[in-house]
């Protein structure tokens, strides 16, 4: 096979990838939103299952643009280079080390840069659920010192609550929490859960593992929820 026909098969599979991830996002955006869950699927997978599909398209797609970059890589280098170039360093513009040097300083600042936004993704969802958790220690401290009754309108205030957010496939466990008042340790008392539940986990994965619909794990909850309230 040659140069020239490797580059036209790795661009066309990369036309292709790029069109499936436009079209499971679509369909993860429009035909399956949030909250779907287990209610509706399409060919016999749900919501998060084209999820799954969306997000190894995706990882498709970087290596097929590592591929792309790797046969255009003396383009790339050269391009780079005479962007940089200076006076003094005219003379080594033909340099295959020099070439080399600029276009691997291009590729580490992008790695740099998309590694940086994950480090920075992944430490504001630890902050954020530091902070929540001491929120509840808060709020349990005040309850142990001052315990008091919960009034009826704090019960239909808490039950209008779930009635217009009830908890949907795509929700966390964190926003299940806030939702309905129940600590992760309650949580997975109700729903039989031997380890701690991960804040970060989507409850429609949640059901899945325990084996069990979205709709029986909501009525459990709030079932749960309005008991304690």
């Amino acid at each position: 096979m040659t140069r020239a026909t490797l580059n036209f098969v790795i661009d066309l599979v990369t036309y292709f990838v790029m069109l499936a991830m436009i079209a499971t996002g679509l369909l993860v955006r429009y035909i399956l939103p949030r909250g779907s869950g287990e209610r509706l699927s399409a060919w016999n997978m749900t919501r998060h299952e084209w999820g799954d599909v969306h997000f190894w398209l995706a990882v498709s797609l970087g290596v097929l643009l590592l591929l792309h970059l790797a046969l255009h890589w003396h383009w790339v280098c050269n391009l780079v280079l005479r962007w940089f170039r200076t006076p003094s360093s005219a003379a080594h513009a033909r340099s295959a080390l020099r070439r080399n040097l600029s276009g691997g300083a291009v590729l580490a600042a992008t790695v740099l840069l998309v590694g940086g936004f994950v480090w920075a993704a992944q430490r504001a969802t630890v902050e954020s659920q530091a902070a929540a958790g001491a929120g509840r220690q808060e709020r349990g401290g005040r309850e142990d010192k001052e315990p008091q009754a919960a009034s009826p309108v704090d019960v239909e205030r808490h039950e209008r609550s779930i009635e217009e957010e009830p908890i949907r496939g795509s929700m966390t466990v964190g926003e299940v929490v806030q939702v309905t008042g129940l600590s992760p340790d309650r949580m997975a008392r109700v729903l039989g859960v031997q380890e701690p539940l991960q804040a970060d986990e989507q409850m429609g994965r949640l059901a899945r593992r325990l084996g069990m619909s979205i709709s029986t794990l909501r009525e459990r909850l709030e079932a749960a929820a309005r008991e304690e309230h």
